[in-house]
């Protein structure tokens, strides 16, 4: 088992949802939300602390808190309370792709942090999209959903902002 498996209790050559059910994954980040939710949260933090380290921890350093949204067009990040919010309907995401959300939402949170950028232009869109992507192929999501969102133009940040 190498260091970073170790580290992060993770047994290698195991791919089902079920393998991913550990505690040992977003020990610190605090899950608000229904028992289901509760369970697919930890599950795409495992995948992610398995398959893609770097985003895994960077998640741990920047969000306090994942909580599930029941209202509309809510997953996003918060970023004045290091939270993500995730549409309870997101949690039917394949698990790769929930985790990516995961990396991609955290981004923003980083972005505001680290240079008081919020997500209201189309590059700082592109660059967290570009995180995602990232995270899906080392996860090894569908190249489908890996090419989606490569073609993204990063304007979707617009939409909230126009209903």
């Amino acid at each position: 088992m190498g260091f970073l498996n170790w580290l992060f209790g993770i047994r290698p050559d195991s791919d089902s949802d079920s393998d991913y059910n550990s505690d040992n994954s977003g020990s610190e980040i605090n899950i608000i939300g229904s028992p289901e939710f509760n369970t697919r949260i930890k599950q795409a933090l495992n995948l992610l602390a398995r398959e893609s380290p770097d985003d895994y921890y960077c998640v741990q350093q920047y969000t306090k808190t994942i909580a599930e949204k029941t209202e509309k067009y809510t997953t996003g990040a918060y970023y004045w309370d290091f939270m993500i919010g995730i549409q309870s309907d997101d949690i039917s995401l394949n698990l790769p792709y929930l985790a990516s959300l995961l990396v991609h939402e955290n981004w923003h949170i980083r972005e505001y942090q680290n240079n008081g950028i919020c997500a209201n232009n189309a590059n700082e869109e592109l660059e967290c999209i570009a995180r995602q992507a990232i995270a899906l192929q080392n996860m090894r999501g569908s190249q489908h959903e890996v090419n989606y969102l490569r073609n993204l133009d990063g304007t979707h940040y617009l939409l909230k902002k126009t209903w």
